[in-house]
């Protein structure tokens, strides 16, 4: 007959090994989430945050967004040299936080 003390640290062991297995996967990108649980460690996950300097032409507007009922910003920040986004990769970024007008 398995003790109860027996149980529950067998329990808690198994937890401790699924919650750690879970970890490593979320890291190595097997399980979704790695970046709300690098937010949750406070890890960063960009690697240098760029200067002021470092970006060339910026767009800015305004447009209403059926998804969020209402009136939202983008911007388009082009890398210094360039004019015009023609023939340049392109990265879409989609931010929570909304800009004061």
């Amino acid at each position: 007959m398995v003790s109860r003390r027996t149980l529950l640290l067998g329990a808690l062991g198994s937890a401790v090994l699924a919650a750690t297995g879970s970890v490593v996967a979320i890291e190595d990108g097997a399980l979704p989430g790695r970046i709300r649980l690098a937010e949750l460690m406070g890890a960063c996950e960009v690697d240098a945050v760029p200067s002021p300097g470092t970006v060339g032409a910026i767009t800015t507007g305004r447009f209403t967004s059926s998804a969020r009922q209402r009136e939202v910003g983008w911007s388009l920040a082009l890398p210094p040299g360039h004019a015009a986004p023609s023939g340049l990769p392109l990265a879409l970024l989609i931010s929570a936080r909304v800009a004061p007008h």
